[in-house]
């Protein structure tokens, strides 16, 4: 909001320059460039020699000019018939250096700041350095510093030009101090607390630095939370929230996980459909899910990856065979487990073949025993030799981990 009344307060200041009446342009001239050349402003201004100037078409004309990011400063002025340009150009980045980093490399700090618009021989802009500090400070809690810091400085040096220096105060990566799983009723807390990568400070986290906060790892124990639920029959569990709490010195953090468990599903019936391609017995045979038993996403992925590899076995390299569970809660938690193959499965163009020769006959028969009396040799022409070509792919599934959105909330 400031920004924009500080440009509307700057282009009535400008306009007030120019006689109110309209006039037609003779001529345009542009006073005050530097780096920049007149051609990047004549083809940003909106104005040409010959056309009428009047307040609309010079507020348009300033602001095409702001626009580029090339100008802090531009006035319009009038003599005579010809319009009188004057800008100040932005400052160019003469140096960047950066001190206090240790846990990003200088190197990727520079690649990110270059990418920013911040570079040796850009044009300066203080809004992309603002972001880019900001981005820096985000980056920084995401790795459980909240107590780092980044300071940036503009130092003013000759013929239009600036320094930047970047100062950071990285702190130390917060400590958990404790992590509760709220909502559960089928597991104690130390046994789900106990998947978790992150752990509570003890007498080892010195040695194994477990300790320390981390986004990253907080997304995986949550998946992995999730997971154990899943191949213990419990498909619709659910993490209803997350919460990160920080103490008011920074140092260390409190992890809360409410999750809802659901009901436990049973194996009601597996079922078989598409094209198999392969007798059906065989595929049962993989099956690894039987009826009446706890269901598991576990064993379904593997007898899904099973199913697959025996189809690759016969040449349907690129089977694509998924576990589909359906719930069925109208009297008890009972789950419909199938596995659906694709009608159509595609079939590999390239397989392992032996090229043998054939028998020659007699003709042939004839020609090669007069070549062997006359001292003559057999080339590959004339003797085919057995070929192996041998061909294989495969495709491995990948599966995104589930999003989990994390608040972050600050203990008074």
């Amino acid at each position: 909001m400031k920004r924009l009344l500080l440009t509307a307060v700057l282009t009535v200041l400008m306009i007030a320059e120019v006689h109110a009446e309209s006039f037609t342009i003779s001529d345009i001239r542009v006073n005050g460039l530097q780096r920049v050349s007149a051609g990047s402003v004549f083809g940003a201004l909106p104005l040409n020699v010959g056309e009428q100037a009047d307040d609309r078409r010079l507020v348009e004309s300033t602001r095409a000019l702001f626009k580029t990011g090339f100008f802090q400063d531009i006035q319009l002025g009038r003599e005579g018939n010809v319009l009188v340009i004057t800008v100040v150009e932005r400052p160019s980045v003469a140096s960047i250096e950066i001190e206090g980093n240790k846990a990003i490399s200088t190197e990727d700090l520079m690649k990110g700041l270059k990418q920013s618009g911040l570079a040796e021989g850009e044009i300066f802009q203080r809004a992309t350095l603002e972001g880019v500090r900001n981005e820096l400070q985000r980056q920084y809690v995401a790795q459980g510093r909240y107590s780092a810091s980044v300071e940036t400085e503009v130092v003013p040096q000759p013929r239009n030009r600036v320094g930047l220096k970047v100062n950071i105060n990285e702190g130390t990566v917060a400590a958990i101090q404790h992590i509760n799983v709220v909502g559960n009723t089928k597991f104690d807390d130390d046994e789900l607390v106990g998947l978790f990568e992150l752990k509570t400070t003890n007498w080892l986290s010195f040695f194994k630095n477990d300790d320390k906060y981390a986004r990253e790892k907080l997304s995986g124990d949550l998946e992995r939370l999730r997971s154990f639920y899943l191949d213990r029959g419990y498909i619709n569990m659910d993490i209803a929230s997350t919460q990160v709490s920080i103490t008011p010195d920074k140092k260390h953090v409190y992890i809360t996980v409410n999750v809802n468990e659901g009901e436990k599903y049973k194996v009601r019936d597996v079922k078989l459909s598409g094209d198999l391609k392969v007798p059906e017995d065989q595929v049962k045979s993989l099956l690894l899910v039987q009826k009446d038993q706890v269901f598991s996403r576990k064993l379904m992925t593997t007898t899904s990856e099973l199913i697959t590899r025996r189809l690759g076995n016969e040449g349907y390299t690129f089977a694509n065979v998924n576990g589909v569970p359906t719930p069925m809660t109208k009297i008890t938690p009972w789950t419909s487990l199938s596995w659906s193959i694709p009608a159509s499965v595609p079939t590999s163009t390239a397989s392992t073949s032996v090229a043998t020769p054939s028998l020659p006959t007699k003709c042939c028969a004839v020609k090669c025993a007069r070549w062997k009396a006359a001292g003559r040799r057999l080339t590959s022409s004339t003797s085919p030799r057995p070929v192996l070509s041998a061909w294989a792919s495969s495709r491995k599934s990948t599966s995104k981990p589930r999003p989990y959105r994390v608040w972050t909330t600050r203990l008074t």
